[in-house]
């Protein structure tokens, strides 16, 4: 809410998103694509199961909430003076 009463406050958090964005995004889309791979084989067991679906719940919200922001980031910075008149 602060960030945006004052948008200053929003530029080191934006700065840190979008730089660890450069090492997250690469590592994020191979474990996807690992993942997609790895899914075309059906469990043998239920663990194996509940153990792919936990991985693959816990790779969704580190990409969610890690990504989401630097790429809002990099829009806030980029774009938004666009849209403000």
């Amino acid at each position: 809410m602060a960030g945006l009463i004052w948008h200053s406050l929003f530029f080191f958090p934006v700065l840190g998103a979008m730089f660890a964005s450069v090492a997250l995004f690469p590592a994020a889309a191979i474990w996807w694509i690992v993942s997609a791979v790895a899914w075309r084989r059906p469990p043998s067991t239920d663990v194996q199961s509940n153990r792919r679906l936990t991985g693959m719940l816990s790779a969704a919200w580190v990409s969610l909430t890690l990504l989401l922001p630097a790429v809002l980031g990099w829009v806030w910075v980029d774009r938004v003076e666009w849209l403000v008149f």
